[in-house]
């Protein structure tokens, strides 16, 4: 019987949700890279705004609320 050797995936992710901010990350050939959202933060407030009406706003513009 021939073993095989444990391999990751071709694209792993990483998210942390903190009780402050939160971000996620990857791992690709072997190297670790915190993604950024459209206006290039690297980490994403962690709050959820419900506003009257049902709109709903999360992370960093939920705060600025």
């Amino acid at each position: 019987m021939q073993k095989t050797e444990p391999r990751v995936a071709d694209l792993t992710i990483g998210i942390d949700l903190g009780t402050s901010n939160s971000w996620v990350s990857r791992m690709k050939d072997g190297k670790i890279e915190v993604l950024s959202n459209e206006c290039g933060e690297n980490t994403a407030a962690s709050v959820v705004a419900f506003h009257e009406g049902g709109s709903i706003t999360v992370g960093n513009a939920a705060r600025a609320n």
